[in-house]
């Protein structure tokens, strides 16, 4: 059975105050969450490993729960041919709805 957020919430901040630091970072579910003993409540923050292995603690998320470093928001097609093409599956994936829709 898995832990609740309460039971990992609790075991976190025991290793956060045994280890001797201010903050920590847990996961619940797909979401990270980070303890900071100034805040009571945790915060969701991006999570993502970082180049020197710790989790990136940035709480400023977009779609997919990530920060605009790790999986953000895309900046879409540049190319004329980049553009045509997401047009054609829009196109295309707009035609099968219509046609689920009205089978």
């Amino acid at each position: 059975m898995t832990a609740s957020f309460h039971e990992k919430y609790k075991l976190a901040y025991d290793e956060m105050k045994a280890k001797g630091v201010s903050f920590a970072v847990f996961e619940h579910g797909r979401q990270w969450h980070e303890i900071d003993r100034n805040r009571y409540h945790p915060k969701r923050v991006c999570g993502a490993r970082k180049k020197t292995g710790e989790r990136c603690r940035s709480k400023e998320l977009h779609r997919g729960g990530k920060c605009k470093f790790h999986g953000g928001l895309s900046t879409g097609a540049r190319t004329p041919e980049g553009k045509a093409k997401a047009i054609a599956a829009m196109q295309a994936g707009h035609a099968k709805w219509l046609s689920n829709m009205y089978a």
